[in-house]
């Protein structure tokens, strides 16, 4: 219950889920993840800190039909069990332990069930029809303080590309320390700041832009590697390199100097040039996400340090 046990401060109930990543964090930003040990427990983290370096395992999907909190990193429920742990793991759950009412005005989540004992303390026994543990958001609000049933229609969550995030761990757009633009997966070789890899595109100026304001633009010259800097430093001196389009329909983020494209190359490095001569797995991307990230969208691009294509 609110103030019961250690559940006495807002800011430990109190998360935000981004419908298109899928990462369910607290106001502070440490995100909900599974652990990597196999034994089912969830903990919060910031991103690439402690045991939070796994995308798959900080993203869940959302299911309003059966209230369920899915982990898309092997298909298993978010769960309360008996000792009030919430958990992932193979144990076949009762429903009354993984069905979730949506995110009320608090931005709170209740499981859907009017009473639950634990075991660990013989005085809690939880009643989730006025009483609050955790949050979610299904899309629209709902209060469970009015009543306990769940509501008769919620909007749809977008979650098209998660899939892929399991399968593949999929290739992010970020820069190095050098300022180089670059892919990797979340947490490998120098993707492992968030600062990095967070970008913000103003469409009207074709501008996209790290939180620091660095630009991305692509090198006068031959190799047409990108790179990021302030706007008049370094090689970032002409409007057209440093000014793009996304065709989200496409998936492309081209060029307005030559209508060229962003591509990835095996190596992992970014630059701009012909599809036809470029692997058109790593041209292709997907829509920047409210997060601010920026993913290949293929499953068939591989990095050469991953392995032979």
């Amino acid at each position: 219950r609110e103030g019961r046990v250690t559940n006495t401060a807002p800011s430990r109930r109190q998360w935000t889920f981004d419908e298109t990543y899928g990462t369910l964090s607290l106001a502070d930003g440490r995100q909900l993840y599974r652990r990597s040990d196999n034994q089912g427990s969830c903990h919060v983290a910031h991103e690439g800190e402690h045991d939070n370096t796994d995308l798959s395992r900080r993203t869940w999907v959302f299911d309003p039909e059966t209230g369920n909190i899915v982990s898309v990193s092997d298909g298993q429920l978010l769960y309360a069990d008996h000792d009030a742990f919430v958990r992932v793991d193979e144990e076949d759950v009762g429903s009354h332990r993984c069905t979730w009412l949506p995110l009320d005005e608090a931005g709170i989540l209740h499981l859907a069930v009017v009473s639950v004992s634990f075991s660990s303390w013989a005085q809690l026994s939880l009643s989730f029809s006025s009483d609050t543990v955790l949050r979610s958001s299904f899309g629209k609000t709902f209060s469970p303080r009015k009543s306990a049933s769940p509501p008769k229609s919620v909007s749809p969550i977008s979650v098209s590309f998660v899939p892929n995030v399991c399968a593949t761990g999929m290739y992010q757009l970020y820069v190095d320390a050098s300022g180089c633009a670059r892919v990797a997966r979340e947490g490998q070789f120098t993707n492992t700041l968030l600062d990095r890899r967070h970008w913000i595109f103003d469409e009207t100026h074709g501008l996209l832009s790290l939180s620091d304001g660095r630009q991305l633009y692509r090198r006068p010259g031959k190799d047409r590697v990108c790179h990021v800097a302030l706007e008049g430093e370094d090689g970032n001196t002409d409007l057209a390199n440093r000014t793009w389009v996304f065709d989200n329909q496409a998936g492309a983020i081209f060029s307005v100097v030559d209508a060229h494209q962003l591509c990835a190359d095996a190596d992992g490095f970014v630059y701009v040039g012909p599809v036809e001569d470029s692997d058109p797995h790593g041209c292709t991307w997907l829509p920047l996400t409210s997060t601010g990230i920026i993913l290949l969208s293929s499953t068939c691009f591989q990095l050469r340090a991953d392995g032979s294509k």
